[in-house]
């Protein structure tokens, strides 16, 4: 049985109706693919592409620099399947502030004006959008920017089918969100997609920088790993793509040299990944050279200066200052561009003519949150202190863990998450030393008013306590085989010149009192043998300080401090031991008037008690050697310390007896042409022999004078 719609009905004309099957299902697979990009649309971080308007003020490239970095990643975008070993993923990374993100700007720019971008994420801890932020934004927020290009219209069809298929796509793992929305796709399409020039390369910059939902509502250590975890999730992501031969984009990322970042890359990725660090060899001095006078010449239109502002040195000061970190300078320039004051009013500013509280605050927001990443914050700016601004920052990076390390691994512990602040040499490299990328946050680490000077001393006392331990034991926290031992005690010795000194703390006083210092004599003279004048500074270095650093009043030996009188008097009996020259009272009595005129302890170099230790083997022709024993094979001197008190009795009356000018003679004679080692011979003499004293007041001999004055130019060096 059939059924009409127009029975009964008479007449009916129905003109221009064109209705077909196909037109149906057009308009229904239209309105159900605009549903299907909506859904993507409220899914995606708008503000995280390159070109949105929450970045109109990121930073890019200034004309003319980067401009070889920039040319080495471009060139690997059009051209890399040339390469020997084509890769698919190109890693830029390097120190917090070198500009990564600029460049990173500035190539998507470069490749989107090429139709190469095919799309691109930046993320932002420091954006106002959560969805810079969080990793879930970054697949649908590419697939979204696929949809943009010209050349990807073919992918349209099947990404919104799969979202209409399945809308919770959305809320899955990111793999599976990269598997149905980016590679899916391409399988489907196969050489459809062929047969016009397609985009080349997708940008990610910040990864260091996602973070975990919530997790700025934990304590560090915990948001760290669950921050790490999603960063982690997001390379195996990256990796699946660029993995698969049907995906036709190489993958640019961009961080800060951070370790999961970089064990995954160096391990997991290996294969497919080239790595660009930003060092001196892309020339970032010249090219802040270039930014500097750009940047002062729109200044000096802006206000009408002229031609010379802001003058070589002011320019050259800058410059260097910068330490190769755009970071620096951008944040100069932005300091001079945003106040009502004359530009040369805040310059004076930057130079330091007059202190200023708000110039390093971004540095310091980046430093500030890059250090509190730290396991153990505190701890990690004593040892920052330690390595930057004591010795430690000379020797290399296995000895400063040796000596600060008070368990396996600590310092990798400590500053693992700094590698944007730090270089970190691998453990067990005997060559590397500790190096820091920034000059500005040990500027920040040294000022005042941030708390520098009281930092200073706490790392001060910390290192002082440290090798306090290492002479009462013998040996670092963490023990050494004999052989690591051996070139750590040279290390440890050569850290005691200008350095060490009594600590404050009572417990370090008090195992300072009872050292084995003849053991500690016989290790000096071993390690050192080849090298005589290296062993007198070094144990003229502890003879001084021990008295001048650890008595309160190091003016006289009457009130002398139990740790000192164990020292001087086991240095002295045991250097004779050993068949060393030692000073005698004549060249103390010359060294206290020396403190004296100059200031006390830490005055200028001028007098070295060193010089008068003078080992047996200090002849300028030595070329012996002698091999350091083991530890347990050290012996002590078979000596009893005494007669240091009758000495400094002796040395006490001397000086008690001299004229009540001699300050003023004392400068006369200086300038007359004598030295601080022979000054008051006269006066001197007749002292002694009315204390009824025949001492010798033999100064030392040219040749072993020369030696230890090339010995300490050298360490000076």
């Amino acid at each position: 049985m059939s059924t009409s719609y127009f029975s009964h009905s008479h007449d009916v004309r129905i003109q221009n109706l064109n209705m077909s099957a196909d037109n149906l299902t057009f308009n229904a697979q239209t309105a159900a693919s605009s549903r299907a990009f909506d859904h993507l649309y409220s899914n995606i971080a708008t503000e995280a592409i390159h070109n949105s308007d929450e970045r109109c003020d990121a930073p890019k490239c200034h004309p003319e620099t980067r401009t070889a970095v920039q040319e080495d990643i471009v060139s690997w975008i059009t051209s890399g399947d040339d390469d020997e070993q084509p890769k698919r993923i190109m890693w830029l990374s390097g120190p917090a502030g070198a500009g990564k993100t600029a460049i990173a700007g500035s190539v998507a720019e470069t490749c989107e004006d090429m139709g190469l971008l095919a799309g691109s994420f930046f993320f932002s801890s420091f954006s106002g959008s959560e969805a810079r932020r969080l990793k879930r934004y970054l697949v649908t927020t590419l697939a979204y920017s696929m949809l943009q290009h010209e050349a990807l219209q073919a992918l349209r069809g099947p990404i919104l089918t799969t979202i209409e298929r399945d809308p919770c796509i959305f809320r899955k793992r990111l793999r599976d969100q990269c598997k149905a929305l980016l590679l899916k796709p391409f399988h489907a399409l196969g050489a459809q997609l062929g047969m016009v020039p397609l985009p080349k390369v997708i940008v990610i910059d910040g990864l260091d920088e996602v973070e975990a939902p919530g997790s700025r509502n934990l304590e560090p250590h915990e948001a760290r790993m669950k921050n790490e975890a999603e960063q982690v999730e997001i390379l195996c992501t990256l990796l699946q793509a660029a993995d698969d031969r049907h995906f036709p984009f190489r993958i640019l990322i961009v961080s800060r040299p951070e370790p999961v970042i970089r064990e995954f890359l160096s391990n997991k990725a290996n294969l497919l990944t080239k790595e660009i660090f930003l060092d001196d060899k892309y020339d970032p001095d010249s090219d802040i050279t270039l930014f500097l006078q750009a940047k002062f010449s729109e200044i000096r239109r802006r206000y009408r200066l002229s031609q010379s502002w802001p003058g070589n040195r002011a320019f050259e000061t800058l410059r260097c200052s910068a330490s190769g970190q755009f970071i620096y300078v951008a944040t100069v320039i932005r300091f001079l561009q945003t106040s009502k004051l004359h530009p040369q009013a805040r310059l004076d500013c930057v130079l330091a003519l007059y202190p200023s509280s708000d110039l390093l605050s971004p540095l310091e927001a980046l430093y500030g949150r890059i250090l509190k990443s730290s396991p153990d914050p505190n701890l990690t700016l004593i040892w920052i202190q330690a390595i930057s601004f004591f010795n430690l920052k000379g020797f290399p990076a296995s000895f400063v863990r040796q000596f600060l390390q008070s368990r396996e691994g600590q310092a990798d512990h400590l500053l693992e998450n700094l590698a944007s602040l730090v270089l970190i040499p691998p453990p067990g490299d005997d060559s590397l030393k500790f190096q820091f990328y920034h000059r500005s946050l040990l500027d920040c680490l040294q000022d005042e008013r941030r708390g520098g000077r009281r930092l200073s001393d706490i790392a001060d006392e910390f290192m002082l306590v440290l090798a306090t331990d290492v002479l009462k034991y013998k040996s670092p926290i963490l023990p050494l085989n004999d052989s690591e031992w051996a070139v750590f005690v040279r290390h440890f010795l050569y850290l005691f010149i200008g350095f060490f000194r009594p600590p404050k703390e009572k417990d370090a006083r008090d195992s300072l009192a009872t050292c084995d210092v003849l053991w500690w004599l016989r290790t000096i003279d071993a390690t050192f043998y080849s090298e005589p004048e290296l062993a007198s500074v070094v144990v003229g270095d502890v003879f001084e300080s021990m008295h001048y650093h650890g008595c309160d009043d190091f003016y006289t030996f009457a009130r002398c401090e139990r740790l000192c009188k164990h020292w001087r008097s086991q240095i002295l009996a045991g250097c004779q031991a050993l068949g060393w020259r030692v000073p005698n009272a004549i060249q103390l009595v010359r060294h206290r008037m020396w403190m004296a005129q100059a200031g006390g302890p830490g005055s200028p170099d001028e007098f070295d008690l060193g010089a008068f230790f003078e080992p047996p083997n200090s002849d300028a022709s030595c070329t012996s050697t002698k091999s350091l024993p083991a530890r347990e094979e050290i012996g002590g001197l078979n000596v009893v310390p005494e007669g240091y008190d009758t000495l400094g009795e002796l040395v006490d009356k001397i000086c008690a007896r001299l004229p009540g000018n001699w300050e003023e003679r004392y400068e006369e004679e200086l300038e007359a042409g004598r030295t601080a080692f022979n000054v008051f011979q006269s006066e001197i003499r007749d002292i002694t022999c009315e204390l009824g004293d025949d001492i010798s007041d033999d100064d030392m001999t040219d040749a072993w004078a020369q030696k230890f004055e090339e010995c300490h130019a050298r360490l000076n060096e």
